[in-house]
């Protein structure tokens, strides 16, 4: 497709011929001033129109199509000879066409310059022009003489360093350093108003030059960022009182839980001793009996007692293993051990359970099924001693990113006060709702516990880990 300046030239041509065709014809001498000043005033139409290289070609043209075709009678030809209209044709055109394509150039950046200078007197940050040698103000906008409390008037001829702090001062350095540089730079200062006090200041500092190099001038713009520090300054107290109000509250659940450790080992431990150990010293005697020669009915009789006695033991240590870890959760996964817990719970206490699991249930954490299952094993126990009730839910469920276990009860409940109270009494033997509560928030869960006189709901979330990835929730 041509390019529209090279067919506006085209068209100017086209009108050329047109007009000196009618002028021709007058025979006249003042046809030729006039054709001259037609095609003068085309070139120059080009020029400002289309591009200075078509206005050289139409003022080529017009050159040749004069010389060639002088638009004069030949009576005529002697007060106007040919070459020289033509190379004066072609000459004024293109002084003509530079000084108009001048004029616009100066008239378009001054009219630039107005708005841009409109813009700056009106913008709310402040811009200043210095000398790069004096370090003078040669002129700042109403916006940076607000900032400091002077007029624009009192600003221009002072030095840069009029509205810097003392400690702030040596900038004047660094603006040395930029200027030396020739560069451009961003940094914040301390200045100071006219009446003395100080304020956080963004400087973006830009160096100047001419064609050989030679700084001119440097200009900045300013913004005041009082309330970007006083925000910054806000959160950092905020954030450092979160800090410490965290890590108290760390290390006073760190202690607590090493509390509770050692008052869980105390439990086993008196249990131990208490009971497996008494029936141990038991069968320990029923042996040294046995070593010595004694009538066959007493020894047959012992013998009874002290496989009794191993049962107990048995059953005793396989109770305290499975208080302290739960091994259908390795053998069986954790859906089996939620419907073996819940068989045993019905059967042992009369309790209707309803149960509804899963279908299918990716393997989960090992800290994530044991919170589950300890979050269960809890609210069946406060189930049987504490609701009445004949009958219980349980459901578990997955969403895409939580597994979900809901306990539901039919019993007298428990009011929102009690509730509250027991909820937020964390002591050191704490081991029941409360302690389970932080433990499910240790693992980035939620636990809501809803209690009213229809019944109790206990409600646990907890992120899908696996465990290949144990520290972070999956899809």
């Amino acid at each position: 497709m041509p390019d529209r300046r090279w067919i506006s030239g085209a068209w100017a041509l086209a009108a050329s011929l047109v007009i000196t065709a009618v002028l021709r014809g007058t025979g006249q001498y003042f046809s030729g001033v006039a054709v001259a000043t037609v095609y003068i005033l085309l070139v120059v139409n080009c020029a400002l129109l289309s591009d200075f290289r078509v206005a050289v070609l139409v003022a080529f043209a017009a050159a040749t199509e004069f010389f060639a075709f002088p638009p004069i009678s030949n009576s005529a030809q002697r007060h106007f000879a040919n070459p020289v209209a033509a190379v004066a044709v072609f000459s004024i055109s293109l002084l003509a066409s530079a000084l108009a394509l001048l004029i616009r150039k100066r008239l378009v950046r001054g009219e630039a310059y107005s708005w841009w200078q409109e813009i700056t007197e009106r913008a709310a940050w402040g811009a200043t022009i210095e000398d790069p040698a004096t370090h003078l103000f040669r002129n700042v906008n109403a916006a940076f003489a607000r900032m400091h409390g002077y007029t624009v008037d009192e600003l221009i001829g002072q030095p840069c360093n009029t509205v810097l702090a003392p400690e702030s001062r040596d900038n004047v350095a660094l603006h040395e350093s930029i200027i030396g540089k020739n560069c451009h730079h961003v940094y914040e200062a301390i200045h100071m108003r006219k009446d003395g006090s100080r304020f956080p200041v963004m400087t973006d500092i830009t160096v100047y030059s001419d064609e050989s190099s030679k700084v001119t001038f440097v200009a900045a713009t300013y913004q005041d960022i009082s309330d970007r520090r006083r925000m910054e300054e806000s959160l950092r107290v905020e954030l450092e009182r979160n800090i410490e109000q965290r890590t108290h509250a760390l290390h006073r659940t760190s202690r607590r839980l090493q509390r509770v450790q050692d008052e869980e080992r105390r439990k086993y431990a008196r249990a131990l001793h208490d009971s497996t150990g008494q029936h141990l010293v038991g069968l320990k005697m029923n042996l040294e009996i046995l070593r010595r020669p004694i009538p066959d009915q007493r020894r047959s009789h012992l013998i009874e007692d002290s496989v009794h006695i191993v049962d107990i033991c048995i059953d005793e240590v396989r109770t305290l293993s499975y208080l302290l870890h739960p091994p259908l959760l390795d053998e069986m996964g954790l859906t089996s051990a939620i419907r073996w817990v819940v068989d045993g719970f019905s059967n042992r206490c009369g309790i209707e359970v309803k149960l509804e699991l899963p279908a299918e249930l990716n393997d989960l954490a090992a800290e994530t099924e044991l919170a589950l299952f300890r979050v269960l094993q809890e609210s069946l126990t406060n189930i049987d001693l504490h609701s009445g009730s004949r009958t219980a839910e349980v459901r578990l469920s997955r969403t895409d990113y939580n597994v979900v276990l809901e306990v539901r009860d039919y019993g007298r409940g428990i009011s929102p006060m009690r509730l509250d109270r027991h909820l937020a009494s964390v002591t050191p033997t704490t081991i029941g709702l409360p302690g389970i509560r932080e433990r499910i928030t240790e693992l980035e869960g939620d636990m809501d516990v809803v209690s009213g006189p229809h019944g109790t709901t206990v409600k646990v979330q907890l992120p899908i880990r696996t465990p290949e990835h144990p520290d972070s929730a999956s899809a």
